[in-house]
């Protein structure tokens, strides 16, 4: 749990330009994104509480078909066999998760609609730009898994790792690079501070979500874009794209196409491996927040056994766990939106 806030580290450093963006952006939080948000227990089985009545919404940050959305809709599923009642997934999608934050404050703090949202969206698009939507009003249930993220790159370049990446975009005094949203948003920050560490000029394009952005390298209409593992396995193991860095730690490894080398093994130390999580209002019924959790937690083994069948990594964190984890991410991310 606490190893992946850790990979963050070295990225607070590459991320350290998080400061003129702030500037750019508009005002910071004038108290730190989580402050005083109360953690739910699971004391209650579900079903104590006379909760829940009818079905429940679970607004999903990200488009259908993307990593997020398979994610969510297996926890959905698993969630309404335990409350007995439908989950229905409805998707909001732009700007990395802040419009469906945005949406989300308008929901009643009833435990009927949930939000399915990262750790980015919670503690750093607030600091670095001027958010629409107040974090504070987020009550983390647990983390449900972690994301995976690289780069690929458009197989005519002929790029096969960072350093032909650098003197690719040195001959051509700009590369296209594709991500699924802008300041705030995961895959923009991850990019760009790899970029400006390389001294590349990059052009971004915005697109709804990863699969768009692997479609568009595929296709031959930009040079590189995110990768989000393992949605862009098929891709390698095809040779339709050349997936040259891995954000985790230790690389990402392809079924038949070996093991991706990582960011930091090709001499730029960011690492990433965020995690995202199931929300409920603040103002929400502590009794309905114990029933949800209590589910939430019966639905766990099954949860982490299908996400593993799928290539994903689970990472489902409750109670006085996730506290110390999330309390470790929002001081880092107060840490990156400060300079430090």
């Amino acid at each position: 749990m606490k190893q992946t806030a850790k990979r963050w580290t070295a990225l607070a450093v590459a991320m350290a330009m998080m400061v003129v963006l702030a500037a750019c952006g508009g005002d910071k939080p004038s108290t730190p994104a989580n402050s005083g948000t109360p953690s739910p227990s699971s004391s209650q089985p579900a079903g104590d509480s006379g909760y829940p009545k009818e079905p429940v919404k679970v607004v999903c940050s990200w488009a259908a078909g993307g990593q997020a959305d398979v994610v969510c809709r297996i926890l959905t599923e698993l969630l309404s066999q335990q409350l007995g009642v439908p989950v229905i997934v409805e998707n909001v999608t732009g700007n990395g998760g802040q419009v469906a934050a945005i949406e989300y404050m308008q929901a009643e703090a009833d435990g009927y609609t949930l939000l399915y949202t990262s750790d980015v969206v919670q503690f750093l698009a607030p600091r670095v730009a001027a958010a629409q939507y107040d974090p504070a009003q987020m009550i983390p249930l647990c983390t449900t898994a972690s994301n995976g993220f690289g780069l690929i790159v458009n197989t005519d370049t002929g790029v096969t790792s960072l350093a032909e990446l650098k003197s690719y975009a040195d001959q051509t005094g700009v590369i296209t690079v594709g991500v699924t949203g802008k300041t705030g948003a995961i895959t923009y920050e991850l990019l760009n501070a790899l970029f400006q560490e390389m001294g590349v000029h990059a052009e971004f394009m915005v697109f709804d979500n990863g699969p768009a952005v692997a479609m568009e390298v595929v296709g031959k209409h930009i040079d590189c874009g995110i990768a989000i593992d393992p949605q862009c396995d098929p891709y390698v193991q095809d040779g339709s794209v050349n997936y040259i860095a891995s954000f985790l730690e230790d690389g990402h490894a392809v079924e038949g196409g070996g093991t991706i080398p990582s960011v930091s093994s090709q001499g730029y130390q960011i690492t990433c491996a965020n995690p995202n999580m199931i929300v409920a209002k603040a103002g929400t019924d502590q009794a309905v927040l114990d029933t949800l959790v209590a589910a939430l937690k019966n639905c766990q083994s099954d949860f982490e056994a299908k996400c593993a069948q799928l290539g994903y990594t689970p990472n489902m964190t409750f109670e006085s766990d996730l506290t110390d984890y999330l309390a470790e991410l929002d001081a880092l991310y107060a840490a990156m939106a400060e300079g430090k």
